[in-house]
């Protein structure tokens, strides 16, 4: 809803992901420099965008959110391609898998 707000010139504040405020508050936490680190999540509007905002790796788990998407046979960059948003952005991520085990 915040992001709709937004669109239609609206002022917000939003804290979580994909925002870079959290991402900077979790990565402070760390002594890890960020070429190790890897953003894990099933959402290319939240997880995947935000680690590209932050210029991280990110894995792509394809049984989440997005799991209706890749049960085709396709390319799964190709398929990445046609995910849109009419409010969010979508995140290309480094890596992809279906499931973590």
């Amino acid at each position: 809803m915040a992001i709709q707000y937004k669109k239609l010139g609206g002022k917000t504040h939003i804290i979580g992901k994909p925002g870079i405020e959290i991402f900077n508050f979790a990565y402070d936490k760390t002594s890890v420099p960020k070429e190790k680190v890897l953003m894990i999540g099933d959402s290319l509007f939240n997880d995947i965008y935000g680690a590209n905002q932050f210029k991280i790796d990110s894995l792509l788990v394809t049984s989440g959110i997005h799991r209706e998407f890749f049960l085709s046979n396709k390319d799964p960059l190709e398929i990445i391609d046609n995910i849109h948003s009419d409010y969010q952005n979508t995140g290309i991520p480094t890596y992809i898998m279906e499931k973590l085990k």
